[in-house]
């Protein structure tokens, strides 16, 4: 699992190239998706607390547009607990920011997808299989992204480093 990154929770105060208009504010925030439940320093919560104390006018989420109005069921079948519980929590002004290509533009994910039709889960699953070929330097860079989720505070993965 690599962290993801929430895309933008936005604070607009108007346009930075209108006259009189202050600059737009804009927080990017990393985030663990389901390692955010194992890990103590990097909560749910704290990523929630977070947010909450920017004051975000809109947030962005990992959420394709077109599946932002669809039902909890379908929206827990295809994307992470935090980006659905932001999308709640903010409702109107959340917005999805998600693309999984020009083939699903516009359709409902179809059931079974991430398991049956994704390339790129397939081709994780086959990279996971494979113990034919091994890389020094690609265990390396695995074992230091465990280790960055096993470790990771809020402040670790959001201050700019």
């Amino acid at each position: 699992m690599v962290p993801a990154v929430l895309s933008g929770c936005v604070t607009a105060h108007g346009r930075a190239d209108e006259a009189g208009a202050s600059p737009v504010e804009v927080m990017v925030i990393a985030t663990l998706h389901s390692a955010h439940a194992g890990n103590p320093r990097y909560s749910y919560e704290d990523l929630y607390a977070v947010i909450r104390a920017f004051g975000p006018d809109a947030v962005g989420v990992e959420i394709r547009a077109e599946d932002m109005q669809r039902g909890a069921d379908y929206l827990a079948a295809n994307y992470p607990l935090e980006m659905r519980e932001l999308a709640r929590e903010y409702g109107a002004r959340a917005f999805g920011i998600d693309w999984l290509g020009h083939d699903l533009e516009g359709w409902a994910i179809p059931a079974g997808y991430w398991r049956d039709h994704s390339e790129i889960r397939r081709l994780q699953r086959e990279l996971d299989g494979r113990t034919d070929i091994s890389s020094a330097q690609v265990d390396a860079g695995r074992e230091r992204q465990q280790q960055i989720i096993r470790t990771a505070t809020t402040a670790s993965l959001n201050d700019g480093r």
